[in-house]
């Protein structure tokens, strides 16, 4: 500290000149050394959170700076609130609980960086932080074609909100499109009108809460690719018949691709038809894949198949195609004029032509596995037996019959070791049964 007659010495205008240089100096080295952070912002995610969010803008060059955030009353009683001063923090963000804070009366905020020897402050913001909600960017969105509207959906975030999307075709970026849109019951959507549905899009959306005083907007979510509206089923045929085996064939289906702009973000083909029995009438019931290539080989016996097949991209799907392919009767069997049901089970029923060559059957290769999931019950009376049929890839053609065997045991005293006795086989004619029943 200079003494009273250096101060008195240098109190003219010259010493004025020289403070000034050095005020001068001083806050050029500041600056050089420390860029003041953007104004801080503290909200939380929505109007029901206990949580809070703070977070300022930072030197994309700055490297080892922390921070000082700062927190004070702008009402009377006007104090520096020492709780609510956090330091020393190393990144440009922090969560805070509600209970730390002063929710219901203006604050000022501030934050002050500190890069080596230089500090720098930002401007303040001033606000009642329980009146701030900044929603999350909208995730995992989807898309839909509807009627020529694209809809657009994402989950809520709790309060109600507008939002903004900004479309764009693929392959001209230039284009933008926003709308605004009122919240619908637990998922936010918007309906988009005056596109075309023949061209890919690429979608961006953010939201702000209705719910609060001082709503901010949230950050745009990720790009989503809205591929093209199908508007054509998928023009299937049927390529090849070939017969692998005695009443097995080979069917090889194939269909042209739907256009490129409904293929932008992927396309799959679903493929329905009937399983092991053609007279299923359920759908549920029916056998179902998706395969992303433009064929499909399914073997089946040679009662008439029925085969739909539809395309789907990420925003929708296209109408059913079919193709229907006759039955081919086998040379010893001649179909019934009608269907029937037995045991509850609606079946297609042959019967031998009249001199069939039955000998030639029993030469016919056998089935490559045993009948599967074989159990029993027992009663007084009566054995009841059942086994699921053989799948058919492994028939090697039609069953014609099963042959049951089983042994007849005595039954023995009391603690007695068992009498086995001879071997019995039981045939059914019934080809394809699920249960048998053998008296005892």
């Amino acid at each position: 500290m200079p003494s009273p007659g250096l101060l008195t010495r240098w109190s003219g205008p010259r010493f004025l000149c020289l403070l000034a240089v050095r005020v001068m100096v001083v806050a050029a080295t500041v600056s050089k050394g420390c860029e003041a952070p953007g104004k801080p912002k503290c909200f939380r995610n929505n109007s029901s959170s206990h949580k809070y969010t703070c977070e300022w803008g930072r030197s994309s060059s700055a490297t080892h700076v922390t921070y000082d955030l700062l927190f004070n009353t702008t009402e009377p009683p006007f104090h520096v609130v020492n709780d609510m001063s956090w330091r020393d923090l190393p990144t440009n963000r922090i969560y805070l609980d509600e209970d730390k804070l002063i929710k219901n009366r203006k604050v000022s905020i501030v934050v002050t960086a500190h890069a080596g020897n230089a500090s720098c402050t930002s401007n303040s913001t001033t606000v009642v932080l329980s009146t701030v909600v900044k929603l999350p960017e909208p995730v995992k969105m989807a898309a839909l074609w509807s009627d020529h509207k694209l809809k657009l959906t994402w989950p809520s975030q709790g309060d109600s909100a507008s939002a903004e999307v900004l479309a764009r075709r693929v392959e001209n970026k230039t284009q933008t499109w926003s709308h605004e849109v009122k919240k619908e019951t637990n998922v936010y959507s918007v309906l988009l009108e005056g596109l075309e549905t023949q061209r890919a899009y690429q979608v961006q959306v953010r939201q702000r809460s209705t719910q609060v005083s001082t709503s901010l907007w949230s950050g745009w979510s990720a790009n989503l690719t809205v591929p093209a509206e199908i508007l054509q089923s998928p023009d299937v045929e049927l390529k090849t018949i070939t017969e692998v085996d005695r009443g097995i064939r080979q069917l090889v289906f194939t269909w042209k691709a739907v256009p490129p702009a409904a293929q932008a973000g992927g396309v799959n083909y679903t493929l329905t038809y009937p399983p092991c029995c053609p007279c299923a009438v359920k759908e549920k019931a029916w056998c179902q894949i998706t395969v992303p290539s433009l064929n499909h080989t399914i073997h089946v016996t040679n009662s008439a198949f029925n085969l739909s097949i539809r395309a789907v991209n990420t925003a929708g799907a296209s109408s059913r195609g079919y193709v229907n392919v006759a039955a081919k009767p086998d040379q010893d069997l001649e179909a019934c004029e009608k269907n029937v049901t037995f045991h509850g089970k609606h079946v297609e029923w042959y019967e031998f032509k009249e001199g069939g060559p039955a000998k030639e059957r029993t030469l016919r290769k056998v089935p490559l596995v045993e009948p599967l999931s074989f159990s029993g019950s027992q009663t007084d009376t009566a054995l009841n037996l059942s086994w699921r049929p053989i799948p058919l890839e492994a028939r090697q053609g039609f069953i014609s019959h099963y042959t049951l065997c089983h042994t007849k045991h005595t039954k023995p005293p009391e603690q007695e070791p068992s009498q086995e006795g001879e071997d019995v086989v039981q045939t059914w004619a019934n080809p394809n049964p699920k249960s048998a029943s053998s008296q005892t």
